[in-house]
């Protein structure tokens, strides 16, 4: 298998819980990250290749302490940001496949990731706190969480699917595919 040129990669989605509703994130990348299937395409919220820390002792992925490190180091996302133990950032954590992106041989697992915090908490953290959305990330956008939100910005893509990333069509698509969503 030499001609995999990294690991398994992790692809989430984040969902915020505002007051008027969820919302889906998507990152806005950068012209100086990747390669020109993702220089300034929207992306998804985050993804980080799995590193040893992600491996227990044993030889088991951790899948939860890899989907905490993705968080905190693309969005700035800290489980307990506080010193009360019960604030939980993280409220579910939903896989939807593991899969190849052909374009570079990546072989990945995506998912939703449902946070207990609004758009702007989210916007603050990753602001303050990410270590790679500085270089990474030129915005964040917020779209609902609805079929009819994910369809909006599909459809109507200033630059129709070429605008995203592969990562990105692929989750919005298993997205609806799995129908984990109301449709509205």
């Amino acid at each position: 298998l030499s001609y995999f040129t990294t690991s398994l990669g992790l692809n989430l989605v984040v969902v915020t819980a505002d007051s008027d509703g969820q919302y889906f994130h998507m990152a806005q990348l950068t012209s100086n990250i990747g390669n020109a299937n993702q220089q300034n395409k929207l992306h998804i919220s985050a993804n980080e290749a799995m590193n040893l820390d992600d491996i227990r002792t044993g030889g088991l992925i951790d899948y939860r302490m890899w989907v905490e490190r993705a968080l905190s180091e693309e969005l700035g996302i800290v489980e307990v940001e506080s010193d009360h133990a019960s604030e939980k950032i993280i409220e579910d954590v939903i896989f939807l496949e593991c899969s190849m992106e052909m374009t570079n041989y990546e072989p990945y697992l995506s998912g939703v990731v449902f946070l207990n915090i609004d758009s702007e908490r989210l916007n603050m953290l990753m602001k303050s706190n990410a270590r790679d959305a500085r270089r990474e990330i030129t915005k964040l956008h917020r779209f609902p969480y609805t079929r009819a939100g994910i369809m909006d910005v599909l459809i109507n893509s200033e630059n129709g699917s070429a605008g995203f990333t592969t990562y990105s069509l692929n989750i919005l698509n298993m997205i609806i595919e799995k129908n984990m969503l109301d449709i509205t």
